[in-house]
């Protein structure tokens, strides 16, 4: 699975982003929400896991 992952928070991304490798998924990680928007437009995944702040 094909994930974007959207958190500002350094830390916690890096501890989310590892578990959903581990898990055998593909992540993008970005820390700005204009950029994944963008990135939602112009590539496919199948899920985005997005900063709720």
């Amino acid at each position: 699975m094909r994930v974007l992952l959207v958190e500002d928070d350094a830390s916690l991304s890096s501890f989310i982003e590892k578990g959903l490798r581990e898990a055998g998924h593909q992540v993008e990680a970005i820390d700005n929400g204009k950029h994944a928007l963008t990135l939602c437009m112009t590539d496919q995944y199948d899920v985005a896991v997005v900063d709720r702040m």
